[in-house]
């Protein structure tokens, strides 16, 4: 069984973050949004994926490489822009060849089990096999098509040189020329990374699940409690982590309050702050600001506080590089 997922999308609305890294490697608990959704086509018996990219695709591929950390084996599309699913699909052709396939967007985690309904699809083999969420309106996740999408497709696209057809467009077609198209509920835990908010409600999930593995340093004036994941080469002084939470290798955190629900990327700099419910990417340095919460910072971007030190929540979503003085 192969996989193609679909991760050519800009990230508009997780702007200024997506300006320079790509909304599919947003650390989600320590590991990027691709990597969740590798880990989900992988349970589905998956052992080779296309991954269509597009603007930042070079930085993704570096990233996740060829797969073989994720059990999967991983060949590479680009596009030069995001130009739909038929596009996709051509692009792949060749590595698709002539078998039934799943189709996976690169920005969707499903947190749950899902291998009965892919198992129900693979016996019956319909022309489309479609993983559907119970919400009002109903969404479309998982989609196991058979050969007969090639022929869906092309026919969507004759009139349409962008490749602009989407597989719920593939679905409808394939359901109005008589196929045998079926779906199967899910109810658990779904999230569209779409804006900031859904990648911090997707975090706080995922770190629910967190199993702790304290391997830093952390001195005899600092507090962990609850789940907490401190990685080799991560020094904490003074500080109370709160889990939840992840502090990555490299970090240094100080006189500071980590948690709950909150990831402290790799080589990140945190001194005199109460953070929690919040990402900070790698690189980033978070100076006395008193209390960050609901916040996305960016990759090597500097917060500090531009007056004395207080503890007023405040809520950021900045990108890379950004300097931000925070008035108390």
């Amino acid at each position: 069984m192969k996989a193609l997922v679909l991760s050519g999308g800009t990230g508009i609305r997780l702007r200024p973050v997506t300006y320079a890294l790509p909304k599919q490697l947003i650390p989600l608990a320590g590991r990027p949004v691709l990597a969740h959704v590798l880990d989900t086509v992988r349970h589905l018996g998956v052992q080779e994926a296309g991954i269509v990219v597009g603007d930042g695709g070079e930085q993704i591929e570096q990233a996740l490489g060829d797969g073989s950390r994720f059990g999967l084996s991983l060949t590479w599309f680009r596009q030069d822009a995001p130009r739909g699913f038929g596009h996709a699909l051509s692009l792949a052709r060749g590595f698709l060849g002539d078998e039934d396939f799943l189709v996976y967007r690169g920005d969707t985690l499903v947190i749950g089990n899902i291998a009965d309904q892919a198992a129900m699809f693979a016996a019956a083999r319909p022309p489309a096999g479609v993983l559907v969420a119970q919400t009002a309106p109903e969404v479309e996740l998982v989609h196991r098509f058979t050969p007969a999408v090639h022929e869906a497709v092309a026919a969507l696209t004759a009139d349409r040189p962008d490749g602009a057809a989407t597989p719920a467009d593939a679905v409808r077609w394939l359901r109005a020329h008589g196929g045998d198209v079926r779906t199967a509920p899910y109810t658990g835990y779904w999230r569209r990374i779409a804006t900031a908010d859904d990648a911090l409600a997707a975090h706080r999930t995922l770190l629910d699940a967190l199993a702790p593995a304290v391997d830093g340093d952390v001195d005899a004036q600092s507090r962990i409690t609850g789940h907490v994941v401190i990685e080799p080469g991560a020094k904490v002084v003074r500080s109370w982590i709160e889990g939840p939470a992840v502090v990555a290798a490299g970090a240094v955190v100080e006189e500071s309050h980590i948690g709950p629900h909150a990831t402290v990327g790799r080589d990140c700099s945190v001194r005199g702050t109460h953070i929690d419910d919040s990402i900070v990417l790698d690189g980033a340095t978070v100076q006395p600001v008193g209390r960050l919460h609901g916040s996305l910072i960016g990759r090597f971007a500097h917060v500090s506080a531009a007056g004395a030190d207080g503890t007023p929540r405040r809520r950021l979503v900045v990108g890379d590089d950004t300097r931000v003085e925070v008035a108390e």
